[in-house]
């Protein structure tokens, strides 16, 4: 221990009675100025008038009646520090020659006599002035290029603007000596209607994104503490990156998230090496993405044996991954285990059959807590989406998404869906979009989803081929809602009197609203400048 400069050992300031520590015990201070006991050991004194000998040997005589009114011995600016086990004085210096810290000043005049040495705490300042005058003078090679950038780019638009005026001047000239001829002549007027139709026209042909690279940015996730997020999409293309990625997650045992989307050359035998040094992480694994990424039927295999070690997996991610034999069905049946953590599933496009269907309906069934269901582009799950609904029905206060999108949901299935969404009242996004076959399951779906009128923020159904009742049911349902962001009814030519009813219903979220998508509607100019006319402060997509 150390007191303004002072060394102190443990046995020193340690309870005479209890041998604790009495800076942990209600230190107090004899009638001599020693404290060297604990209140709690001389409040348990069984004599009145007790003998104390203090360390220094002198012995003072005690009421028991004199305890409570003892002083207090409060020690300030007290703290720890590890002394060397050899010279018993305090570890701190380091030899900067052989790269040895925790020295004692005994031992570095015994064996580092002729290095050069610092204290710890020095060095450590170094460093951290070294780091950020290095990542400083980056930041300012950083702000200099942005101000180059920025003039460069300003000169290009005014080169850009000044063209534009150009032009605009030499086209009022050209309307000025048109006029000057008769232009009742049909060869006059048939030249000024196309000079009057050909007008220039600006696109941006690409945005101004900054290319860019920042080397060793991963190699900082070796040092941080605390549950660790990798990202490796799209990063495993060559051996040096799988390689890497390998040794990342070999260095790691608490990663929380991990993302190996894209990477379709790893194989199976990196897969599966990825898969097994993740074991190591099994305890606090809680997302794992690998969409898009060819996974085989030993892949799946193999994931199924890490998550069957995990029991705290929140989200999942294999869209994009063809089912292969039971692949998909292993997967399922290695979440089981984390059923009470899982949030978000994701099997979209994974060509889903009805027995793999029916498992996801099983675990889902199992689990109390599911925000995020996404089973879209599966034609094949049509008519087990039921089995889907049921799992759901233990998840009624937590499912926030639904995505269906080009499932070939057919109009018995979407009115099944309707009445099981009367049980959600916490809906915020659903896309139900490339489902043509839906006819009147739609209206049923809308009704359902009254429940949600509250929560309900985006909903989309392009290329749904809805009718006029159709529309006009769903209008109902957005005149209930008040927090509506976003709306995609793109691809929907037949909506006619039903369109009304939507504009009419969206004017109860104008404060919230945020996009308004119509493209390809086949709208009429009537209809075209009644949204603009009723949105013009919104992004409205024709």
């Amino acid at each position: 221990m150390a007191v303004n400069g002072f060394m102190l050992n443990e046995k020193s300031l340690s309870c005479t009675l209890c041998s604790k520590l009495c800076l942990e015990r209600d230190a107090t201070i004899l009638t001599h100025h020693h404290s060297n006991f604990c209140m709690e050991c001389l409040q348990q004194l069984n004599i009145s008038n007790s003998e104390i000998t203090c360390l220094c040997n002198e012995k003072t005589q005690l009421a028991k009646n004199q305890i409570c009114n003892l002083e207090k011995n409060i020690l300030k600016d007290v703290k720890t520090v590890k002394l060397c086990p050899k010279h018993s004085k305090e570890l701190s210096l380091f030899c900067k020659v052989h790269n040895i810290g925790n020295l004692c000043t005994k031992c570095f005049e015994e064996c580092h006599l002729n290095c050069e040495n610092n204290t710890q705490e020095n060095l450590l300042e170094k460093y951290i002035d070294e780091d950020k005058s290095y990542h400083k003078a980056i930041y300012n090679r950083i702000d200099q290029l942005q101000k180059i950038w920025i003039l460069k780019v300003e000169k290009n638009f005014t080169a850009l603007k000044k063209k534009v005026q150009d032009v605009s001047d030499k086209r009022i000239n050209i309307l000025n000596d048109l006029f000057k001829q008769d232009i009742t002549l049909k060869k006059n007027c048939d030249e000024l209607k196309e000079f009057l139709n050909k007008k220039i026209e600006f696109e941006l042909l690409n945005d101004f994104s900054l290319n860019y690279s920042l080397e060793n940015m991963d190699y900082i996730q070796r040092f941080v503490k605390g549950g660790r997020k990798l990202q490796f999409s799209a990063k495993c293309k060559t051996d040096k990156e799988i390689n890497y990625a390998i040794e990342m997650i070999h260095s790691n045992s608490d990663v929380e998230s991990i993302d190996l989307s894209c990477n379709k050359k790893l194989g199976d035998d990196k897969f599966s090496k990825i898969f097994q040094q993740l074991y190591k992480s099994s305890t606090v694994l809680k997302e794992l993405k690998c969409s898009n990424c060819d996974l085989s039927e030993n892949n799946m295999e193999a994931i199924e044996n890490l998550i069957s070690n995990c029991s705290n997996i929140e989200k999942i991610n294999i869209s994009k991954n063809s089912n292969k034999g039971t692949g998909i069905s292993k997967i399922v049946h290695g979440l089981f285990n984390s059923s009470n953590s899982l949030k978000e599933l994701n099997f979209s496009f994974c060509d889903l059959d009805k027995s793999t269907t029916k498992n996801i309906g099983i675990l889902l069934n199992c689990c109390n807590s599911i925000e995020n269901i996404d089973l879209s582009g599966n034609l094949r799950i049509a008519n087990r989406i039921t089995c889907v609904f049921l799992g759901l029905l233990n998840s009624t206060n937590t499912l926030k998404e639904i995505h269906l999108l080009g499932c070939d949901l057919a109009e018995n299935e979407c009115i099944n869906i309707g009445h099981m969404l009367m049980n959600f009242p916490k809906i915020e996004i659903i896309n139900i979009s490339e489902n043509e076959n839906m006819g009147n399951g739609v209206s049923s779906i809308c009704s359902g989803l009254v429940t949600s009128a509250d929560s309900l923020k985006e909903i989309y159904m392009r290329n749904c081929n809805l009718d006029g009742y159709q529309s006009s049911c769903l209008g109902n349902l957005l005149k209930n809602c008040s927090k509506f962001k976003i709306i995609d009814l793109s691809g929907n030519s037949k909506m006619t009197f039903g369109f009304f009813n939507i504009c009419q219903g969206l004017l109860r979220s104008s404060n919230t609203l945020e996009e308004i998508l119509f493209i390809g509607c086949d709208l009429k100019r009537k209809q075209r400048k009644q949204l603009e006319k009723m949105f013009h402060n919104k992004n409205v997509f024709l």
